[in-house]
């Protein structure tokens, strides 16, 4: 288990926000996963993320965003069937 990064938790409101906030996004970890691996500037973008196991920002907004919309469907088809049954009582 880990503590969720920052950009993360806003994932509903950044996953398909505009390009350029991606980039930046992509900029900001690229930047702490040299720092935390103490990686050179021309260290290869895919070998910082194959040595962290780390799914790339732009990928994990989307996933992230995904696991979000089945949990609101899984709600509302359990609030329907609560709302079915309180009437059969």
């Amino acid at each position: 288990q880990f503590v969720s990064p920052v950009p993360e938790y806003g994932h509903t409101c950044t996953h398909n926000t505009l390009p350029t906030t991606i980039t930046q996004l992509q900029l900001a970890e690229r930047r702490a996963l040299r720092v935390v691996l103490n990686a050179k500037r021309d260290t290869r973008i895919e070998t910082l993320y194959s040595d962290t196991k780390l799914e790339r920002i732009e990928e994990r907004l989307v996933t992230l965003s995904q696991k979000a919309e089945e949990r609101h469907i899984r709600f509302e088809c359990n609030k329907t069937q609560r709302e079915y049954c309180s009437t059969l009582c």
